[in-house]
């Protein structure tokens, strides 16, 4: 059970961490294109 917790709380540790990342992508790209359009 324990391990089982565990894993849980691994993979939401990890699911956060890319959902970081995507969204800080997502906020270089748009900086990209407007400062492309400036």
């Amino acid at each position: 059970c324990a391990v089982e917790v565990f894993g849980l709380l691994e993979d939401e540790e990890n699911s956060r961490i890319v959902r970081v990342r995507v969204i800080a992508g997502i906020g270089l790209a748009k900086k990209d294109i407007l400062g492309a359009r400036v």
